[in-house]
């Protein structure tokens, strides 16, 4: 599944577990395009709501994911201290 930000101008797969093609597109992003999309990434979390999922199974899902994903490796800072909003 993959998710669209700024209006369909960035297309990822995964921000938690980026892809080596995620990471290719994040880091050809300018800073403030990249805080634009962490910015629209948690008003979209906020908005969704709690989830019912408990965190053992939220655990094993991100852990499915991380071995799944091939793109461990850190290439440019991802995550930055989000802003207020």
């Amino acid at each position: 599944m993959s998710e669209n930000y700024l209006n369909g101008k960035v297309v990822l797969s995964s921000l938690a577990v980026p892809t080596e093609a995620d990471m290719t597109i994040w880091c050809a992003l300018s800073q403030q395009e990249q805080q634009a999309v962490l910015i629209e990434r948690g008003q979209r979390s906020h908005a969704s709501g709690a989830s019912d999922r408990t965190l053992d199974d939220i655990l094993v899902s991100a852990l499915e994911e991380a071995e799944k994903s091939e793109s461990r490796k850190k290439r440019c800072a991802l995550y930055e201290p989000l802003p207020e909003f």
